[in-house]
């Protein structure tokens, strides 16, 4: 069964905070996936291994993070608020009195904390991203994107 919803913990003002992240419906998880190959695609050279037939084969996750925020600098303020909106209204904070939504439906900062928090909030964009992405191109992840060196599409 797909998995629809992630723990993660991360610390706020010296504090650590568990927060739940949810799976993005299809239209937003689409746009996301539009946005990110747009900006990530060029990147996904550069993170991925190739076998010896010149095969795109394993994309380092790691890799991906370390390039994801010079990708997402190359969006407008704009772009880059929707983005950022869209993926913190699919997280929500674990409170004493249950979970609370991180951003709601009007783009409203929930948490207080968060609202002036730009690396806490970056972080658990990525974290969405990372989340609503994997698995979305099958066994062979992001890399299924890539031309394949030897001159045949790999399969999907």
């Amino acid at each position: 069964m797909r998995e629809t919803t992630k723990l993660i913990t991360i610390e706020i003002e010296e504090e650590e905070r568990q927060f739940q992240i949810k799976k993005m419906n299809a239209f937003d998880g689409a746009y996301l996936m539009k946005v990110v190959t747009e900006k990530a695609l060029p990147l996904l050279e550069k993170a991925t291994s190739v076998t010896e037939q010149g095969v795109p084969d394993e994309v380092n996750l790691m890799k991906i993070a370390e390039l994801l925020p010079g990708a997402l600098a190359s969006l407008g303020a704009d772009e880059m608020k929707k983005i950022m909106t869209l993926c913190l209204q699919t997280v929500y904070c674990l409170m004493p009195a249950g979970l609370e939504q991180v951003v709601d439906s009007r783009g409203e900062f929930c948490i207080p904390e968060l609202e002036y928090d730009p690396a806490s909030c970056l972080r658990l964009v990525y974290e969405v991203i990372a989340f609503n992405t994997s698995g979305f191109f099958g066994g062979k992840g992001l890399s299924s994107l890539l031309p394949n060196k030897g001159g045949s599409q790999p399969t999907r």
